[in-house]
């Protein structure tokens, strides 16, 4: 339940649950990452941000390299990308760079692949050259595998680069991008895709 509240866009309902989980896993310090994404989707962005700014305080070294650790750094990409915080940024670029053609797992079931936080990290650093070549080697993957939330996701982040970026041409890019997002988000019942893709959209109007 908690994977398909997150592609409804309501993991923040499941958020007393993924706290108690890292509460009673605390060997496991990871898992502060997903609770720190289910701050940000309950809107709690200052919840978010103090566990992002706590663990990037040490470099993030405080997160073993166990099973859970791509979850946990991708749940804090998460929160950096959304809320624009350079610094931390910065550091999960460095961390996740080397893994950029690969696509977690956590047990349960494949994440997006790293490609696609690394392009958001690269986009909130103005890296735009290098944030564009992982979108494409995300989409890449996605289209490989027919990861459909994946798609969209990248689509729905790629287009909101293009949109920061102006470069000449990128509006119109942007907008076949974020509309593609809009569409599979409404089809599948993507939620926090589609009122993503929505209010991107209105802003490049």
């Amino acid at each position: 339940m908690v994977i398909v509240r997150h592609q409804q866009g309501r993991l923040g309902e499941f958020l007393p649950v993924i706290a108690s989980v890292a509460t009673e896993m605390s060997a496991m310090p990871a898992f502060m990452g997903a609770v720190a994404a289910a701050h940000l989707d309950a809107g709690e962005e200052h919840e978010a941000l103090a566990l992002l700014e706590g663990a990037a305080a040490d470099g993030f070294t405080s997160l073993p390299m166990d099973i859970g650790w791509l979850d946990g750094v991708t749940g804090y990409a998460e929160v950096a990308i959304e809320l624009h915080v350079v610094t931390p940024a910065a550091l999960l670029l460095d961390l996740l760079a080397s893994y950029h053609d690969q696509v977690g797992y956590n047990g349960l079931m494949p994440l997006e692949p790293v490609a696609h936080y690394l392009g958001g990290l690269a986009s909130v650093l103005g890296r735009w050259e290098e944030s564009e070549a992982y979108f494409v080697e995300s989409t890449g993957l996605n289209n490989k595998v027919g990861a459909t939330f994946s798609s969209a996701r990248t689509n729905l982040s790629w287009g909101r680069m293009l949109g920061r970026r102006q470069a000449p041409g990128d509006t119109v890019k942007a907008r076949d991008l974020l509309t593609m997002a809009h569409t599979t988000a409404t089809a599948h019942g993507y939620g926090g895709v589609e009122r993503l893709a929505v209010a991107a959209l209105q802003r490049l109007d």
